[in-house]
């Protein structure tokens, strides 16, 4: 996973660097990358910072700085039940309400059809995970 990661950072910087950043950011970003595959592959990486960072780079490493709001996810995706069965999934707002997410469940062609002429005995709720409707 992790070197699968690795794989989408750098793909991601080659698509960006076509896009004309400019060349300190790039550059920074590339050495953050470096530092962050020390772990994983610690003589290729300590080889591109010496040529990145120059050859007394190495008692300045710091590890790169996280920002936290970057990791905020606002969206969730909710499972839609019937019966305990999966039948769709949607996409919605952090901390949702049932009212809302069974609003939007009702949308679904799919869920509409088995929810159709029945009678809902009980939702239930979990939040920001699913939603389960048992019906007669």
């Amino acid at each position: 996973m992790a070197i699968a990661s690795i794989y989408e950072t750098v793909r991601f910087l080659e698509e960006n660097l076509e896009k004309n950043v400019s060349k300190q950011c790039f550059l920074k970003s590339l050495a953050n990358l470096m530092k962050a595959m020390m772990p994983f592959t610690p003589h290729l990486s300590c080889e591109c910072l010496s040529k990145l960072e120059g050859k007394d780079f190495y008692p300045k490493i710091e590890w790169p700085k996280i920002e936290k709001s970057l990791l905020v996810d606002d969206k969730v995706t909710i499972v839609i039940q019937v019966n305990g069965k999966k039948r769709g999934l949607i996409s919605a707002k952090k901390d949702v309400g049932e009212k809302e997410v069974i609003k939007e469940a009702r949308k679904i062609e799919n869920i509409e059809r088995y929810l159709k002429d029945k009678k809902i005995i009980k939702n239930i709720f979990i939040k920001n995970k699913i939603i389960n409707f048992i019906i007669a």
